[in-house]
């Protein structure tokens, strides 16, 4: 029973209560036994008068107005039944962590190494924070954000697993650069959000006497505490890449040792605190990261307290005087509470209207956008700028192209031109994304996107240059190839007509020798000299009767050149080497067929389109598009772009 006891939010209603009951007192003495008439008519004429008035008389009004002031003077004290515990308040002071990312941190002095032990560290960290929040900066010889100021735990998660000295585009130690960045973030912050408490952490093996020097210069005047996270030992490890120690100039060995003393007392001079990295969360209790104490953060018992507070539930007690009210002037209307009770049952069929009753049709294409339904969130949308930024991540780039063809502000000119160029139409893009530069001299984005894009065209163009001079090269070629052949098969048809010549009259003497033989054997035979003869003519003449066949037929083998060895002709063959421009032109269709089906598989947009997306990819591995990310802001700022 001490449970259904309430708490009371506001108490001091309870002085209305006296009022309460002295006007109720009086609504039951007055006319408690006289209606209406009954006020006006004299007592003595009443009982001739009026017939059966006290029959008539109810208390139920009377009834009802004292239930009903009872719950009005009950919903004004406030009764709660439920205890809400919130989580604390997040931390005031916003936490920017700049990461040495030099070869140093893959010395593995300590186990695996002072890159893995990095990011470990940092998870710790991010998890001890919770939800405030907390940037990350990584360098080396120049510094990248890798992350904004952001309580997105996951995000954050994310980006630190990836970290790595091979993302950056530039080798050195840059410390002060990253300290530069993390106060820029943090000023922004300021203006924003009126924070006066922020801290950097630096998380490096070792800082030289420059840096130290810039870092003072950057942090004066800024209030802004240096606190440094130790990484490495005294001894220190070689630095292992690809198999190889890293040497320096001078051929030596690198062994990069941790100098705590010098990075504790330069933390100290800027009002931080210092801390060799540990296994456990030492370091982070050291410094003040988890537990934070003092001036460095605004969470304490009160602020704890301030978070758990009782619900006001007087809203249930004020539904039963709105049904009092409601139907105080009808009759019958006792008959209608029984049917509430049925009013109470789940309608599904309308859950989602009642989810999102309380929405309008923009703030619900944003819930299905977060949700990853761009088509829906297209259609749901009524603002064209939501419409064209949905068709857009739904790659519906015609429509995207079509809603933002009339935008004013650089960044809807800047949409416009990506849309044109996902549908390969690159020189409108450049033209789109040069009228956003022309707005915004400063936008870094268009101006990379169209550095792009140039040079895509640039190379497309060289490549073309490049084939075309090859295919008239092939031609020429052939040609000559041509010529050749053509002289050397007028060379070896005359040497076989000289040839066959030497042959014909070898046989011809050899003919006159066998007639002499036989003549000489027919003598000696007694045979007949006619019938001899006879023979001997129709022996000579047989080749000539078979005309062109039979030369023909009598050609000695050729010699090949391209292989050396003795072949028969063929018809084909003599054919071929009769007319090598025929040579030529079996040869240029397959070159043509062949060109066909590189033209067929990578269309000229695609495959700009293909190398546009590879150089701003969608890739899901964050390490590839932080190391992007980075060469890219390192050509910018060197103005390569």
């Amino acid at each position: 029973m001490i449970s259904l006891w309430p708490q009371w939010q506001r108490p001091l209603f309870i002085i209305l209560l006296p009022i309460i009951v002295y006007l109720l007192w009086k609504l039951w003495k007055l006319n408690a036994h006289k209606g209406s008439w009954q006020a006006i008519i004299p007592t003595l004429f009443q009982p001739w008068l009026l017939r059966g008035s006290k029959a008539k008389e109810s208390i139920i009004p009377k009834l009802l107005i004292t239930l009903a002031s009872l719950f009005a003077i009950l919903a004004l004290l406030g009764p709660s039944w439920k205890h809400i515990k919130q989580p604390p308040l997040k931390l005031d002071a916003p936490l920017a962590i700049v990461v040495d990312m030099t070869p140093r941190m893959l010395s593995k002095d300590i186990a695996p190494s002072r890159l893995e032990s990095v990011r470990r560290k940092l998870l710790d960290i991010i998890s001890a924070r919770k939800d405030a929040q907390t940037a990350i900066i990584a360098y080396a010889g120049s510094a990248h954000v890798v992350a904004p100021l952001s309580d997105d735990k996951e995000t954050l998660d994310n980006l630190i697993k990836v970290l790595s000295p091979t993302i950056m585009p530039k080798s050195g130690e840059n410390a002060e650069a990253g300290i530069a960045k993390a106060i820029n973030l943090i000023d922004n912050t300021r203006q924003n959000n009126k924070t006066k408490k922020a801290e950097i952490l630096l998380v490096t093996t070792g800082l030289n006497e420059q840096e130290k020097e810039n870092i003072r210069k950057l942090l004066a005047g800024k209030s802004i505490n240096l606190d440094i996270l130790g990484v490495g030992t005294a001894q220190g490890a070689p630095i292992l890449i690809n198999g190889v120690f890293l040497k320096d100039s001078s051929g030596n060995i690198i062994n990069p040792k941790l100098d705590s003393d010098s990075l504790q007392a330069f933390a100290y001079s800027e009002g931080g605190y210092y801390s060799t990295m540990t296994l456990n969360n030492a370091d982070i209790d050291a410094l003040h990261l988890s537990n934070p104490t003092g001036d460095k953060r605004l969470v304490n018992e009160q602020d704890m307290r301030l978070t758990s507070f009782w619900e006001d539930q007087s809203y249930w007690l004020v539904l039963p005087i709105l049904l009092i009210a409601a139907f105080a002037g009808r009759k019958g209307w006792l008959f209608c509470i029984p049917l509430l009770a049925f009013t109470f049952q789940p309608q599904t069929a309308q859950a989602f209207e009642w989810n999102q009753l309380w929405l309008n049709k923009d703030q619900q294409g944003q819930k299905l956008l977060k949700e990853n339904k761009p088509k829906e969130a297209m259609a749901m949308f009524k603002d064209k700028r939501w419409q064209s930024y949905a068709a857009y991540e739904a790659k519906d780039y015609q429509k995207a192209e079509k809603a933002f063809i009339n935008a004013k502000t650089p960044e809807g000119i800047y949409n416009y031109g990506n849309a044109l160029a996902r549908q390969g139409k690159y020189q409108e893009a450049i033209t789109a994304w040069d009228k956003a530069i022309k707005n915004k001299p400063d936008f870094e984005q268009a101006i990379v996107n169209k550095k792009i894009v140039e040079d895509l065209l640039k190379k497309q163009a060289q490549q073309q240059n490049s084939d075309q001079n090859n295919q008239q090269q092939d031609q020429n070629q052939q040609e000559k190839n041509a010529q050749e052949n053509q002289q050397q098969n007028d060379g070896s048809s005359s040497q076989n007509n000289d040839q066959q010549n030497s042959d014909s009259k070898d046989a011809a003497q050899q003919n006159n020798s066998s007639q002499a033989s036989n003549n000489n054997q027919q003598q000696n035979n007694g045979a007949s000299p006619s019938n001899s003869q006879n023979n001997n003519e129709n022996e000579q003449g047989k080749p000539k009767s078979s005309g062109g066949a039979g030369e023909n037929s009598n050609v000695m083998p050729t010699k090949d050149p391209s292989s050396g060895e003795l072949t028969e002709p063929t018809d084909q063959q003599q054919s071929n080497t009769s007319s090598p421009e025929q040579k030529q032109d079996s040869k240029e269709p397959q070159e043509n067929s062949k060109g066909d089906t590189v033209s067929d598989s990578i269309p000229e947009n695609q495959a700009i389109d293909d190398e546009f997306k590879r150089r701003l990819p969608e890739s899901e591995d964050p390490s590839e598009l932080l190391r992007r990310k980075f060469y890219f802001e390192q050509r910018y700022n060197k103005g390569d772009y």
